[in-house]
């Protein structure tokens, strides 16, 4: 019954948005359908000029009223560039940095990417950070942010950050600080992701001798070393 009147409504439009076509002045009819979810609104019977200023300006007072889900939605649909970066300065502004992110993403703002990044990064948000970096595919700014994982003891994020591009070097260097603070599961990671057959039986032997059979057990099978999975199993000790 809803969808019907809605219907109603917008069809009953058509004739006054028509008669707006020399002056564009669209702010009063919009109003009438931004009490709801754009998904409910059908514009198709409009130009596609007319449908993208409607759009935009549905944009706009969803914006007002804090509706900011549906204002990407209307922005995104009239290919509106500025009112796509208006939402993200609002997400900006309630410190809701993953949304601000998407919608500067679809905006292709990369200025605007880089300075959040940057930002977070600078305050020690990593993981807001690590999304903007991926975003852009900053290879600098990655490194940068995976050193200064280590730095603050983040072993697990560091990994995550080299693994984007596969920095073999740093992540080798990586693993080297994991077995010197004995951070195992971390270089267990990488060792796999390196397909480092060495150090995967030397890690194997350190759990073995911790009596962590288990994770010696998965060493020693990704490093196919056949004997000492032999040996676990003829002895039960998995």
């Amino acid at each position: 019954m809803q969808n019907q009147t809605l219907k109603s409504v917008v069809s009953n439009l058509v004739v006054e948005v028509r008669k707006t076509e020399g002056n564009r002045t669209l702010p009063g009819i919009v109003s009438k359908l931004t009490d709801r979810s754009i998904d409910k609104v059908d514009l198709s019977m409009f130009s596609i000029e007319i449908r993208h200023e409607m759009l935009n300006e549905m944009g706009i007072q969803y914006l007002r009223k804090g509706m900011l889900a549906e204002a990407q939605k209307a922005f995104v649909l009239a290919e509106a560039r500025d009112g796509l970066e208006s939402v993200g300065e609002e997400y900006l502004r309630l410190g809701l940095y993953n949304k601000a992110v998407e919608v500067f993403k679809l905006a292709g703002d990369e200025v605007k990417l880089r300075a959040i990044g940057k930002k977070a990064l600078d305050e020690g948000r990593f993981y807001d950070a690590l999304e903007v970096f991926k975003v852009l595919n900053d290879k600098e700014s990655l490194i940068e942010l995976g050193k200064k994982s280590i730095e603050a003891g983040k072993f697990s994020l560091a990994f995550e950050v080299f693994s984007v591009n596969s920095e073999k070097e740093l992540l080798q260097n990586l693993a080297r600080k994991c077995m010197e603070v004995q951070e195992y599961h971390v270089a267990k990671e990488i060792f796999k992701l390196l397909s480092d057959t060495n150090d995967l039986n030397r890690l194997g032997e350190i759990f073995l001798k911790n009596g962590q059979i288990r994770m010696a057990y998965e060493m020693f099978s990704t490093a196919g070393n056949e004997p000492m999975v032999n040996f676990i199993k003829g002895n039960r000790l998995n």
